[in-house]
């Protein structure tokens, strides 16, 4: 048992398109993607501090109430008294990120899921469970029919924030009554983002921080078409 804990496995990719095939593997630590392959769409790992970013603040809204989002309970050994500390308002997201395995050059991609506990992921599967019941209470969308103009703009490439993540809510306003995007008028619109720039603070160069700017500037375009 000790030395399943902390024995450590590799994967070597033959193709970036491979990561999926691990996401759900709880039996490998890290993936390698190709030195001669620099597709920076498949790098979706660079999210991995969203986890236990995620988890930590769930943690300290619910914490009073049930222990479910407690590191203890939720981050496998030794992340669980490591990372929690680098939650202090001074850590970089690059930081968690190594601090759970991750390397910017060479890129070396973990599977975000492999910090977490099993005990914790099957009651991400239970819908009857308490961790399930407060997600449901934080979903922003369900139920809830936008009276004023709304647009989401999303690149359909982004590696850190899915494009499902706006289609399945535009989905959600529409099937709650929704009414179609006019002019001026109420109504909710997907609009897809297809430029990006080159952000040189970026490490690894991605769609998600690229598209961020040209979104903005096309959200303010858009506000600002609503002065008289």
């Amino acid at each position: 048992y000790v030395a399943e804990r902390v024995r450590t496995v590799i994967r070597a990719l033959k193709h970036p398109e491979e990561v999926f095939d691990y996401e759900t593997d709880l039996g490998v630590d890290y993936l390698l993607l190709p030195e001669s392959d620099t597709h920076d769409d498949m790098i979706e790992a660079l999210s991995v501090f969203n986890d236990p970013l995620l988890l930590t603040a769930y943690n300290y809204a619910y914490g009073a109430k049930t222990t479910d989002f407690s590191p203890g309970f939720t981050m496998r050994f030794p992340y669980d008294t490591t990372i929690p500390p680098l939650f202090n308002g001074d850590s970089t997201s690059d930081k968690i990120s190594e601090a759970m395995g991750m390397t910017f050059s060479p890129v070396k991609l973990i599977v975000p899921k492999s910090i977490l506990t099993q005990q914790f992921i099957d009651q991400l599967t239970l819908d009857t469970s308490t961790v399930v019941a407060l997600l449901k209470q934080n979903d922003s969308y369900r139920g809830w029919v936008p009276t004023v103009p709304m647009r989401m703009i999303h690149h359909k490439s982004d590696e850190l924030v899915p494009y499902g993540n706006s289609q399945a809510a535009f989905n959600a306003f529409s099937t709650a009554g929704a009414k179609s995007h006019v002019p001026q008028g109420p109504g909710v619109e997907l609009v897809e983002e297809t430029a990006t720039i080159t952000i040189s603070a970026d490490p690894v160069k991605t769609v998600h921080f690229g598209a961020a700017f040209p979104e903005l500037s096309d959200g303010w375009k858009w506000l600002d078409g609503f002065k008289k």
